[in-house]
């Protein structure tokens, strides 16, 4: 079973809200009603509405999975003799090959749990899932991430009893 949950929302508002930030929410250039915002430590709502905006732009570069690869085959020095179809048909046997590895490794086995915190769309979660037999929650900020990985978690015909 594996299945993805979220609570956009929580995690509160913006920076500048917060009371006890230090230095305030003072506007930047001291224009009223302007809030800095600090993009070093942002909250679980801010990560989240990053990945609802530019999660397509990710999935552009990075496939289904938002995790690198493991390259087995060692380091290509040059991609001009590969068509873009053939790079990313690389990029995905590396990425399933860390995730091979991530299952090897771990040993799931059926009746056990694992949490896969920042699941992303869930593409590693269900396949730990489903070559497991274990149940593996999966967990994002990102509303748009949720729906697309359990949509991925009912097409894999898993249950979604946490959701």
């Amino acid at each position: 079973m594996a299945s993805l949950r979220a609570r956009p929302g929580e995690g509160g508002g913006r920076r500048g809200d917060r009371p006890g930030r230090p230095g305030g929410a003072g506007p930047p250039g001291g224009l009223p009603g302007s809030e800095e915002l600090d993009r070093s430590n942002p909250s679980a709502r801010e990560v989240g509405e990053w990945y609802d905006r530019f999660g397509g732009l990710y999935s552009l570069t990075m496939g289904d999975s938002m995790h690198l690869g493991m390259w087995t085959d060692g380091v290509r020095a040059e991609t001009g003799e590969l068509t873009a179809d053939e790079m990313w048909e690389e990029l995905t046997r590396a990425q399933d090959s860390w995730t091979d590895t991530l299952i090897d490794v771990v040993g799931l086995l059926p009746g056990q749990r694992m949490l896969d915190v920042g699941c992303g769309t869930g593409r590693p979660t269900v396949r730990i899932g489903t070559e497991s037999g274990a149940s593996v929650l999966g967990v994002t900020v990102s509303a748009g991430q949720v729906r697309a990985g359990r949509d991925r978690a009912l097409k894999a015909g898993l249950s979604e009893r946490h959701l």
